[in-house]
């Protein structure tokens, strides 16, 4: 399984080089490589996730049961180039964890179009891309999910984004995404905390939540 997860890396890494190769990393991101989306106009930033690390998150998910215990429906929001995508198909497959599915979506064709050349080449199913902005997802979009993945990017107007996007997950729904002081509706009634997996080993703190059935009061 890390073989197939090291060909995984190596493929997002050739990948990134190719795409950004003319690109200087955004000096005032708190990432060591960020870079600019070179193909759409919003301020959408690449930041590299390791395809390793998604392994162990993963790893540890299923060993403390905390993945969905009926088929398991994900969605990665911004795939980028599909590191996290890819990785927990492979991942779910190769294990044969219960029966999955997992849909990426970016608003980037060009990431998305690499992310496709990588699933093919690493002979990667299960995995669904979609070409959509993913903050124009609709309650009924959700439904279709109890797993969904975001890398929470620290791009400006992200908080203000996602409180406007997290309360339409549906309710049950399992929630992972780095840990993000500013989002205050993941303080809310509409979110509970469920675990906080392997803070020990990474400086990027990841935070796994579970939508409650509560609902914002409108006024």
């Amino acid at each position: 399984m890390t073989e197939r997860i090291g060909h995984i890396a190596d493929a997002v890494r050739a990948s990134e080089m190719n795409i950004f190769a003319k690109q200087q990393p955004i000096s005032n991101s708190p990432f060591k490589s960020a870079y600019q989306v070179p193909d759409v106009k919003s301020p959408a930033i690449y930041i590299p996730t390791d395809v390793r690390r998604t392994y162990d998150l993963l790893d540890y998910l299923d060993s403390t049961d905390n993945l969905p215990k009926e088929e398991i429906k994900a969605a990665d929001l911004g795939i980028g180039l599909g590191a996290f995508a890819l990785s927990f198909a492979a991942y779910s497959a190769q294990l044969k964890l219960r029966r999955f599915s997992i849909t990426g979506y970016e608003i980037s064709p060009l990431l998305l179009a690499g992310a496709g050349r990588i699933a093919e080449e690493q002979n990667v199913r299960k995995v669904r891309f979609i070409q959509k902005d993913f903050t124009e997802l609709v309650r009924e979009d959700f439904k279709k999910f109890n797993f969904i993945y975001i890398f929470c990017p620290f791009i400006e107007g992200f908080v203000d984004i996602m409180d406007n996007v997290y309360p339409r997950i549906d309710p049950g729904t399992l929630l992972l995404t780095r840990y993000c002081p500013d989002q205050s509706v993941l303080r809310s009634p509409l979110f509970r905390l469920v675990d906080n997996p392997l803070e020990e080993f990474y400086g990027d703190v990841y935070y796994l939540y579970r939508r409650t059935g509560k609902e914002l009061l409108l006024h």
